[in-house]
């Protein structure tokens, strides 16, 4: 399975890993890694007998599960938690949280669908729980420094 480094600590000799399949963080020793890791690469860990290792991912193995043979790196984005968040509660029935974490095309159907059914009072109630739903799904999820990525 495939783990993203999230930070490298030089001071304290660590590296902290992240995986969005299971949503779990991982803290290695700057001493399991064959090479000098950096932020945002992909790396498999290897645990057995009391050791660990990480290397680099080389992208040509398997994929662990259908969810990640059809993931692209380009379907995730890192965003700020909290604004992601506040945007989807306040302004959340005109799509801004979509357009802030990129996702033009969510966004712009937001917008349109806000503004053109707007008199019908349901289509704006959906599209507000959907994205209080939103908020609270990327207000748990684990993130470094309050940033966490999304998968669009």
């Amino acid at each position: 399975m495939s783990w993203k480094v999230l930070k490298v600590d030089q001071e304290h000799r660590t590296v902290s890993l992240g995986n969005y399949h299971n949503n779990t963080l991982k803290e290695l020793p700057l001493s399991a890694f064959n090479f000098t890791p950096m932020q945002g690469d992909k790396v498999d860990v290897y645990e057995g007998d009391g050791k660990v290792m990480a290397v680099l991912h080389d992208g040509h193995t398997e994929p662990d599960t259908i969810d990640e043979a059809f993931a692209r790196e380009s379907d995730t984005v890192t965003v700020n938690a909290a604004v992601y968040a506040l945007l989807a509660f306040l302004f959340g029935i005109f799509g801004v949280h979509h357009f802030y974490a990129g996702d033009n095309k969510r966004g712009l159907k937001y917008l349109l669908l806000t503004l053109i059914f707007w008199w019908t009072i349901a289509i704006p109630i959906i599209l507000e729980v959907k994205s209080i739903i939103a908020a609270v799904k990327v207000l748990s999820q684990p993130s470094v420094n309050g940033m966490t990525e999304l998968h669009r």
